[in-house]
């Protein structure tokens, strides 16, 4: 009933049976469902829960972010129980277990409440200040109420949501009362959902040991994205992304931006088209977009980049090339082949045959090379032509003279570098091939420029 889009992402039914088995067969104690925000982990807890309750489980939820804040959670938490079950199996459960352990009353707290807090009276005076000895007799009330349920048959199931979801201080307050709870109450089943993500590796000790009977980590259980671009499931799955609300949020957005590609570009008329091109320039929507949310340092230092080379391209800097070394190291190499500069503007004119190859009879080529291949990324130089080292190396190209440059792996940055080794091989066929260059490859600036002013990122 609880399944959704994320549900398999998850690996969803075989985690969700390997609990359920867990807690018929050797049940240990408190079973927390690990995973970061958004991974799909409370709609695993949701399935197992209401599967149980099928099979005639009580259920009990509790949003731990506000049951944390209540006065005395060890009386909030006995409180809530005893009004579910109540309401479950009938008022006279309660009057027989209040009758038996001296609980005069159990009413919930109406103003000021979180939502959890509980009036709790006795028959005898437990008014003492003594904070240990309302502890204690509440431990006490709730082992007997543990084994009352045992003798009965009265299965529960608790869910908790969102625990250590919070700040420090509340997370130690946490700790103790489930370190607590999972002494005393062996027999009623509590689900919890947890980041331990956001703990160092000596509080995650402390909660594996102490609390939980078992953890079920969803990052080991993830699945790869499956995505229809196949350019953005490598991304997702080299990055490790298991924020899936995250993917979806990017997901709806690239709807809009292939809706702008396809009414303002002709990169889809074809499906070969398609999946060179209108797919690839998807793909960098999503992972700028991606970057957008995660590492925005790397996208405002990119659209610097690309504001200094759309003021270049049109000549609105007028600058000494030796300020741009790759620039000058292109300028440099065109010399030796007694290359003539037809305008004063030498960077605007190196720019231009970067981007255009057929501007004169000496083509560029900027090449990555990885472990397998090669790969000619001329239309992607706003990534990388101001940051990274280039060198002149052996030409790959049919056409001579020539100039063939390979860009210095590690001068990249990592989000840089993860790009390029994703985008589809461009070959010297392709490279050298004037209509593509036209149709194609000359517009990619303007896309990716486009991308940021019309605020798609």
């Amino acid at each position: 009933m609880y399944k959704n889009k994320n549900f398999d992402k998850v690996n969803g039914e075989m985690v969700v049976r390997k609990i359920i088995s867990e807690i018929y067969t050797q049940y240990r104690g408190i079973i927390g469902i690990d995973g970061p925000n958004s991974s799909g982990k409370t709609i695993l807890m949701e399935e197992v829960a209401f599967r149980l309750a099928r099979e005639g489980f009580v259920r009990v939820d509790f949003d731990f972010k506000k049951f944390i804040n209540g006065k005395d959670l060890l009386k909030n938490f006995l409180g809530n129980i005893l009004l579910n079950i109540s309401e479950f199996i009938g008022a006279k459960f309660l009057y027989k277990f209040s009758k038996e352990n001296n609980i005069k009353s159990v009413n919930k707290i109406k103003k000021n409440n979180t939502g959890y807090d509980i009036d709790l009276k006795f028959n005898v005076n437990h008014r003492t200040k003594d904070k240990d000895f309302q502890k204690e007799n509440l431990l006490t009330i709730i082992k007997s109420f543990d084994k009352f349920l045992n003798d009965f048959g009265i299965r529960t199931i608790i869910c908790f949501d969102n625990l250590f979801d919070l700040e420090k201080s509340k997370i130690k307050v946490g700790y103790d009362f489930f370190e607590s709870i999972s002494l005393i109450a062996p027999h009623i089943i509590i689900l919890c959902t947890i980041n331990n993500d956001k703990l160092d590796q000596k509080d995650q000790k402390i909660s594996f040991k102490k609390i939980f009977g078992n953890i079920y980590d969803l990052q080991k259980n993830f699945k790869t994205y499956e995505h229809n671009n196949i350019q953005i499931k490598n991304f997702i799955k080299l990055e490790k992304i298991k924020n899936l609300k995250l993917i979806e949020t990017i997901n709806e957005d690239l709807l809009i931006v292939e809706k702008w590609l396809k009414r303002s570009y002709d990169f889809h008329f074809t499906e070969e088209d398609t999946k060179k091109y209108f797919n690839e320039l998807c793909f960098l929507y999503w992972v700028l977009k991606y970057y957008s949310f995660v590492n925005i340092d790397y996208i405002s230092l990119l659209k610097e980049k690309i504001e200094l080379l759309t003021d270049l391209r049109k000549g609105r800097r007028f600058t000494d090339i030796n300020q741009y070394p790759n620039l000058h190291e292109i300028a440099m190499c065109l010399r030796e082949e007694d290359y003539g500069f037809k305008n004063k503007n030498k960077i605007l004119e190196v720019i231009n045959m970067i981007e255009n190859r057929f501007l004169s009879n000496i083509p560029i080529a900027l090449i990555y090379v990885d472990e397998k291949n090669y790969n000619i990324v001329n239309e992607m130089m706003f990534l990388f032509i101001f940051d990274c080292k280039i060198t002149k190396t052996k030409s790959i190209l049919n056409k001579n003279p020539n100039i063939t440059l390979l860009i210095q792996n590690n001068t990249l940055v990592k989000e840089t570098k993860m790009i390029i080794e994703l985008l589809k091989k461009r070959t010297v066929e392709e490279f050298e091939n004037e209509d593509l260059d036209k149709r194609f490859f000359n517009h990619y600036f303007e896309v990716i420029s486009n991308y940021f002013e019309l605020e798609f990122l």
